[in-house]
């Protein structure tokens, strides 16, 4: 899944009647799709329901989700309809993705570079791939497999990350060379759920549903840490924020989170209870195309300022309005 440490509180005004800050949250709900405002300034999270009521059919079931902020387009499968939706917010319209083959989708990852769509099936033992726009459906990995979980894209690297949930690993692929596939971690596992990637940190975070804790390591599977103690709480998935990690909770319906600098000190600072299980969550930016405000140019880009109007000037090999990613070849299906 994307994260962001961009600190700029632009807004942007959309049709739909909402007003969405520049880093936003979505839920995926047993039976909606929630979405709040947040910042590192301000956590409080205050969900309203993300679709309006016009989307049909309902999204219902959901297990997985991710989000395009290049494209304001919004990702989700859904177990009821066996389907892998899609919702934009820049013009309000809703379709379908894929809606042959899915059966449980459990994880959904967008390169936002590449323009596809990744995805987990633990029940077909399968990860897939899709062009953003419905062509060049492929699968990547359907053996070696028993129950694929969590998946996350370092675009900057060029790998696909990935839990095994039955086989009790993590895994990872070159994007470009799927040859490479390697495991990472393969020991004092037992549900391995979330997968989350800290790519400017050079780090890779996930829970473990049984064990109930979430783990550090480098993204190459070296020097493995506990960073939190979830005192028996099952966590389902979890995502990068700043400093926090936050996770889902499947025995008490909540969002959680804990400070990965301190760990098990910031436990109890739970951010919200709901009605339903959330089961995979997305935080990051809202647009990629908010160019009043240089915010934080990363990847050693520089803030240009002309005519009253400040953007990010990248180095060379980067591109996008913060340089956030990286010019890189992706996932290619010519053979050898």
């Amino acid at each position: 899944m994307m994260t962001s440490l961009l600190f700029a509180m632009c807004l942007v005004t959309l049709r739909i009647g909402f007003v969405y800050g520049r880093d936003i949250v979505f839920a995926g709900g047993e039976n909606t799709i929630y979405y709040s405002n947040i910042s590192l300034t301000n956590t409080t999270l205050n969900f309203v329901a993300a679709l309006p009521q016009t989307v049909s059919p309902t999204p219902i079931g959901i297990t997985a989700l991710d989000y395009n902020p290049d494209t304001l387009t919004l990702y989700w499968s859904s177990y009821t309809n066996d389907t892998i939706e899609w919702y934009s917010f820049a013009n309000n319209q809703h379709g379908v993705l894929v809606s042959t083959e899915v059966v449980a989708v459990r994880g959904i990852a967008v390169d936002v570079i590449g323009n596809k769509l990744y995805w987990t099936d633990e029940r077909e033992d399968r990860i897939e791939v899709i062009n953003l726009d419905g062509t060049g459906r492929t699968v990547l990995f359907d053996t070696s497999l028993n129950g694929p979980r969590g998946i996350a894209i370092d675009t900057v690297n060029g790998y696909l990350y990935w839990t095994d949930y039955n086989f009790r690993r993590i895994e990872r692929a070159k994007l470009n060379d799927l040859s490479t596939r390697e495991k990472l971690v393969t020991t004092a596992l037992v549900l391995p759920n979330g997968l989350a990637l800290s790519v400017n940190d050079g780090k890779m975070y996930w829970c473990d549903e049984i064990i109930n804790i979430i783990e550090e390591a480098n993204l190459d599977g070296t020097n493995r840490t506990t960073i939190a103690d979830l005192a028996g709480h099952s966590c389902i998935d979890i995502e990068i924020y700043g400093p926090y990690i936050y996770w889902t909770n499947a025995a008490t319906y909540g969002i959680y989170r804990v400070d990965r600098r301190t760990g098990n000190q910031s436990l109890e600072s739970r951010i919200t209870r709901f009605r339903y299980p959330f089961s995979s969550l997305y935080i990051g930016p809202f647009t990629d195309d908010i160019q009043d405000d240089c915010g934080v140019c990363l990847n050693g880009g520089t803030c240009v300022t002309t005519d009253n109007t400040s953007v990010c000037k990248c180095s060379n090999g980067y591109m996008g309005p913060t340089c956030r990613h990286k010019k890189i070849d992706v996932y290619c299906a010519c053979s050898p």
